[in-house]
């Protein structure tokens, strides 16, 4: 039991988590810095695979980049960066890009997705339901709900903490 993220879409993801444990046990000036290298190193290896798959996407570079810090505890804080320009579906499915291994966890429990530049949770019709704690309050997520930053995002008994932050792409 517990939670996994798997992002097919990016090879060496492993390398990004392990540098934001070490950006996060570190001075804020060193955090902020190494935020930066890693999300750098992961919006690269996105890029690169796009080019290599064939894809003709013209270079971001000279643009921002939207980005998602999630954070979890589960033996001990558990954080990581994911690309939300492609669906993120949390679940206990392996297919899921954030596998979240619990029984009250549907097999696809809900989504993250980017729509006209804002982020928005949405419950796949789970069984158990999907929260989203903001300011205090708690609200059952029924629709599509916009996600800001801060928000807590609840399945079954693990919470995510939602931390969209924009990456400037000039330095890559």
């Amino acid at each position: 039991m517990g939670v996994e993220v798997i992002l097919g879409f990016t090879a060496g993801i492993a390398v990004v988590a392990f540098g934001f444990y070490l950006i996060f046990r570190n001075s804020s000036k060193r955090k902020a810095k190494r935020l930066n290298e890693a999300s750098a190193r992961l919006v690269k290896e996105k890029y690169l695979n796009k080019l290599i798959s064939g894809e003709q996407n013209r270079a971001l570079t000279g643009q921002k980049k939207l980005l998602i810090k999630l954070s979890w505890n589960e033996h001990g804080k558990q954080e990581f960066v994911v690309d939300p320009s492609e669906e993120i579906c949390f679940g206990r499915d392996e297919k899921n890009q954030v596998v979240v291994n619990y029984e009250k966890v549907s097999s696809v429990h809900c989504r993250i997705l980017l729509n006209r530049g804002n982020l928005y949770l949405q419950d796949m019709n789970s069984l158990n339901g999907t929260f989203l704690l903001r300011n205090g309050k708690v609200y059952r997520v029924w629709n599509m709900t916009a996600l800001l930053n801060g928000d807590v995002i609840q399945i079954g008994d693990v919470q995510f903490t939602v931390n969209p932050f924009y990456f400037d792409m000039r330095g890559i």
